[in-house]
């Protein structure tokens, strides 16, 4: 067990009996003016937050797959190369903080999952 793993409920219980991680990595969910921390996961289906148990905010967010209409690199407080927005068909957006030097495979592979 890793010392982070403490901070997180584990994720492999809740997956789907087809289900399958492809990455997981930290990040962050800028919820407003907040952000909040914790582990994204990209599944085969699904795209899923887990904050870790030390924010006030504890819900997480669930993302189909087939639901996200668009990904796009943007950047963070219009300084930073390492946020993605995730707009789903509802035109919910999403907008997660990686590290920059992951940002651009998880926008590869986000992009080549929804748009295959």
């Amino acid at each position: 067990m890793r010392f982070l793993d403490i901070f997180f409920n584990d994720t492999d219980s809740k997956l789907e009996n087809d289900e399958s991680i492809l990455m997981q990595d930290s990040a962050n969910l800028l919820r407003k003016a907040i952000s909040v921390g914790g582990k994204l996961t990209l599944t085969n289906n699904r795209l899923i937050f887990q904050p870790h148990k030390i924010n006030f905010d504890r819900s997480g967010e669930t993302i189909d797959l087939e639901t996200i209409k668009g990904v796009k690199k943007v950047k963070t407080f219009d300084i930073f190369d390492t946020a993605l927005r995730i707009t789903t068909d509802d035109e919910e957006e999403f907008k997660f903080i990686l590290n920059a030097d992951t940002r651009d495979k998880w926008f590869e592979k986000l992009d080549s999952l929804i748009n295959s």
